[in-house]
């Protein structure tokens, strides 16, 4: 190819700029990216949506039975709002190339968006802006709650997983009289069971999750005590920590239909 006809590095980008410090753009990265959809089929979905509203910045990111929400405030918010649903790939490099100090700057087009952070440039097409409407998934209150120790609930999840189910994969949780119980079985293994302290408020509940979802959630809600919420028996499971306002990971309960022989999974939407 001739030196005339490569195609510029550096798109022209016009739109609003975003100044977010590189580590806290890092730390919502990290938070959601895990959480985004690699089927083909799903493409909506194989992004985080970034918006900007009232000098709040909020990313999203969910594969249809996850979802990690992360929020902060902007000291330099542009004039106007503005979103986007940037390439999880994108991001991914993105979060290789930040340092560990400055500022990022994001100029958001309709179609491109320019990352620029000292010496590094990222440019990256954006995808179609089709992502599912979420606020309506977010509580304002649980009927149910646990705080438990995010590490000491790490270490019990992983056990229980290595003796979970190779098909199912689940790693059930229970409350009872003060206590979260973290159990995981194999008919030809055995079964695993933690019994943890914990502050519990509301009905006693079980319910059953995916192990890999349950150990990226706990892995970016990072050290401290855990809350888990319920809105209702049964439903979707709400986790953030004590002191962290800012992010937010919903996971899905799984059941197993008792009439299908092989255990197949059902995910549970209501």
């Amino acid at each position: 190819m001739d030196t005339e006809d490569f195609p510029p590095f550096l798109p022209e980008v016009e739109g609003p700029v975003v100044e977010i410090p590189a580590e806290m753009a890092a730390q919502a990265i990290k938070r959601t990216v895990f959480a985004t959809s690699e089927e083909r089929a799903r493409f909506q979905l194989g992004g985080i949506k970034f918006s900007h509203a009232k000098g709040e910045a909020i990313w999203v990111a969910t594969d249809g039975r996850r979802l990690s929400r992360i929020k902060h405030a902007l000291d330099n918010p542009p004039a106007e709002d503005c979103s986007m649903l940037v390439p999880a790939r994108a991001a991914q490099e993105l979060l290789r190339a930040l340092p560990g100090e400055g500022n990022l700057y994001m100029t958001v087009g309709d179609k491109r968006v320019l990352f620029d952070c000292e010496n590094v440039t990222i440019a990256s097409t954006l995808l179609e802006d089709n992502f599912p409407p979420y606020e309506g998934l977010l509580p304002s209150d649980y009927t149910i709650e646990v705080r438990a120790d995010r590490d000491l609930l790490n270490a019990a999840v992983r056990r229980a997983s290595i003796l979970a189910s190779e098909k199912t994969r689940l790693v059930h949780l229970e409350t009872r009289d003060g206590e979260l119980i973290v159990t995981g079985e194999r008919q030809e293994a055995g079964d695993a069971h933690d019994e943890l302290d914990a502050v519990v408020t509301g009905d006693p509940v079980k319910v059953s999750y995916n192990a890999s979802f349950l150990l990226e959630c706990l892995a970016a809600v990072g050290p401290g005590q855990v809350v888990w919420g319920l809105v209702q028996q049964g439903g979707a499971g709400y986790f953030s920590r004590e002191d962290d306002d800012t992010f937010l990971h919903i996971i899905m309960p799984m059941t197993v239909k008792e009439e299908v022989p092989d255990e197949e999974l059902e995910e549970v939407t209501n």
